[in-house]
């Protein structure tokens, strides 16, 4: 199966069940069928980075140069949250089953799956970031440290 539709470099991809959501420098978030590669929709949004969530057949998205983050719901197609995140582009996306990380150049910030902010915020200049485990998100630091913080 080929899915053909983008008109740039392919910069993310998930599958979500029975979906594939695709998104480009072309500034095209794409959803195609995953057996048959039959596209599904389009939206035109810049988006940089993704992580699908698995509570649902949601995607997280965070805008190419915004800050902003989205949560796209491959059913419906329709952006169902989009809020501004950080000042600068996300640097990271990261999900588990219960939240998402994101950084970017100064802070490290902990959401819901519907984008509530976690009530813990973490300012260390976080540059990578990597769920352990639904509760367990470790980071590394412009300090040169990696540290484990329990959610």
């Amino acid at each position: 199966v080929t899915f053909v539709d983008h008109e740039h470099w392919i910069s993310g991809i998930e599958i979500v069940g029975e979906r594939v959501v695709s998104w480009s420098l072309d500034n095209t978030i794409r959803i195609w069928e995953l057996e048959t590669g039959r596209p599904l929709g389009v939206l035109r949004r810049a988006i940089d980075k993704g992580a699908r969530l698995p509570d649902r057949n949601r995607v997280a998205l965070s805008t190419r140069d915004e800050g902003k983050l989205l949560v796209l719901d491959v059913d419906t197609l329709a952006i169902t949250h989009e809020i501004d995140a950080h000042v600068t582009a996300i640097g990271s996306l990261e999900a588990t089953a219960t939240h998402l990380a994101t950084t970017d150049d100064r802070c490290l910030a902990i959401w819901t799956h519907d984008l509530a902010l976690h009530p813990r915020w973490q300012a260390r200049m976080p540059h990578a970031i990597a769920w352990l485990s639904p509760q367990r998100l470790a980071l590394s630091d412009s300090h040169g440290e990696l540290v484990i913080l329990e959610i």
